[in-house]
């Protein structure tokens, strides 16, 4: 039905999404294959979640936190590990001269630090869209760059972002180094 919604060329959103079911378990596995298949559709914007705090809400199956404190249920778990971690890129890489570097990046906005000894020198901030992005960073030879952290802080989903088009590179000014780490986004069968 997503496929036929697709049709229309607008955005899907998914809004007030909520699982009715007592079991914690059950509740998380439907989660995760909700967010899940949307996630990997292209015409999926966005999920807003709904009634995901059992001291806040009038349906009481539906939570994925608990208590005052706002523990996460199995549910809960299962939402933040895949928001927050399987679907979430950050990569690390120490960097060689003459080398390129291919790496795993869904679509959305980074942060990207070029760290000389455990010190950030450069820091840039950039969005990969289907459009693709071409980043170049440029240190003086002075900075030798020990590595290269790129941490995504907020996710689109899981759409392809073309590889060919999507580069990142590090470049020493004055001297034969050049740097190249070409993100290549991967559909893992799987948010935003």
């Amino acid at each position: 039905r997503i496929d036929k919604l697709a049709e229309a060329g607008l955005d899907i959103w998914a809004t007030e999404l909520t699982v009715d079911e007592a079991d914690d378990v059950k509740k998380a596995d439907a989660l995760g294959n909700l967010l899940t298949m949307y996630f990997s559709h292209p015409s999926v914007g966005g999920v807003i979640l709904w009634h995901f705090w059992n001291e806040s809400l009038w349906h009481p199956n539906e939570n994925l936190f608990d208590g005052p404190d706002i523990k996460p249920n199995a549910a809960g778990q299962r939402f933040m590990d895949l928001v927050h971690g399987e679907w979430k890129s950050r990569i690390t890489q120490s960097l060689e001269a003459f080398t390129t570097y291919n790496v795993t990046a869904f679509k959305g906005d980074y942060v990207m630090n070029v760290k000389r000894n455990g010190q950030v020198i450069i820091q840039r901030n950039f969005t990969l869209d289907s459009t693709g992005k071409d980043i170049t960073i440029y240190a003086d030879d002075s900075q030798s760059i020990s590595n290269v952290v790129m941490e995504q802080w907020y996710s689109y989903g899981g759409q392809c972002v073309d590889s060919a088009s999507t580069r990142v590179s590090v470049m020493l000014q004055s001297v034969l180094m050049y740097i190249c780490i070409i993100l290549v986004s991967v559909f893992l069968s799987v948010e935003g």
